[in-house]
C-alpha cells in the first residue's frame, strides 16, 4: 500500500528532480508541482501566478483572482524540503498568515510604488490595488508539505475582517494532497510487480541495461511497464510523475 509517508517521499523528491532540471528554487518547484493538484481540485484556477516576496513582517508566494466570484486567492507556503514527514504547530501557521494579512494591508494601500516594476511581485500588488473595488472575498491559502492537526480558520485567527474584506483561510497540508493523490490514482488498475522486478533487476542489468545507471533502467522498465498496461492512458507528463513515483518504491 502507498502510504501517506510513501507519497511525502514522493512529492518531495519529484520536487528535487524538478527544480534540478528547471534552474529553479526548491521552494518553487514545490509550488509548480502542488498546483497541478489544486488546479484539478479548483482550489485554484489555470491562471495562477507565483511570485515570491519577502519582507520584515510580510510574506507572499502567489496569487489567482476569480473575477467572476469576486475573490482574491492569496498565496503562502512552507516547503520543508525533507523527505520525512514531520507536522507544523499551529504557531508557525499563525506566523504564515500574519505575515500574508500584512502583505494584504500594505498591497491594498498601494504597495506596488514602493517596487520595482520588473520584479514579478510588483503585477501581483498592482493588481490587487487597480482591483480592489471588484473583489470582496480574499482566500488566504497556506499550502505546505507538513502534516497539521487544525482546518478551521477559528483555530488560528479571530481576523475574519480586513479593511472592509471578508477574510478565508485555508491549510492545505500533506494529508489534503494524499487526498487528492488517492483519488486521481484510484481507478487505475495496473499493478507493479517491484518484488519480481527487484529480483530481475541485477541479471537485467548485466544484459540489456548494463550501459545504463540504475536510475534510467527503472525509467526504462517503468515506460515499458506503462505501454503494456496502459497504452495512451498517460500524458508524457503523468508518465514522469509515475516514474517518480516508482523510483521512491523500487528504491
Amino acid at each position: 500500500m502507498f502510504s501517506i509517508e510513501d507519497f511525502h517521499e514522493y512529492l518531495v523528491q519529484s520536487v528535487f528532480s524538478s527544480a534540478d532540471c528547471s534552474g529553479c528554487m526548491r521552494e518553487e518547484a514545490f509550488l509548480e508541482e502542488v498546483s497541478a493538484y489544486l488546479i484539478d481540485e479548483s482550489d485554484v484556477s489555470e491562471n495562477v501566478q507565483f511570485a515570491d516576496y519577502r519582507k520584515t513582517g510580510l510574506e507572499v508566494h502567489g496569487w489567482d483572482y476569480d473575477d467572476e466570484r469576486g475573490v482574491l486567492t492569496l498565496i503562502v507556503h512552507e516547503f520543508s524540503q525533507k523527505e520525512q514527514l514531520a507536522n507544523i504547530g499551529k504557531t508557525e501557521i499563525e506566523t504564515k498568515f500574519k505575515r500574508l494579512k500584512t502583505f494584504v494591508s500594505k498591497a491594498l494601500s498601494g504597495l506596488y510604488q514602493n517596487m520595482e516594476e520588473s520584479s514579478p511581485a510588483y503585477e501581483m500588488a498592482y493588481h490587487i490595488y487597480d482591483k480592489k473595488n471588484n473583489f470582496r472575498t480574499i482566500r488566504l491559502l497556506l499550502i505546505t508539505d507538513y502534516k497539521v492537526a487544525i482546518r478551521s480558520d477559528a483555530d488560528f485567527s479571530s481576523d475574519k475582517v480586513l479593511q472592509g474584506y471578508s477574510l478565508e483561510y485555508r491549510v492545505l497540508d500533506i494529508d489534503y494532497l494524499y487526498k487528492i493523490y488517492q483519488s486521481q490514482n484510484q481507478g487505475n488498475d495496473y499493478v507493479i510487480d517491484v518484488e519480481k522486478i527487484s529480483i530481475k533487476y541485477d541479471k537485467i542489468f548485466q544484459e540489456k541495461y548494463k550501459d545504463l545507471k540504475q536510475e534510467d533502467y527503472i525509467q526504462e522498465k517503468l515506460i515499458e511497464l506503462f505501454e503494456n498496461k496502459i497504452g495512451d492512458n498517460y500524458t508524457k507528463e503523468e508518465l514522469e510523475r509515475q516514474r517518480r513515483l516508482f523510483a521512491v518504491v523500487f528504491s
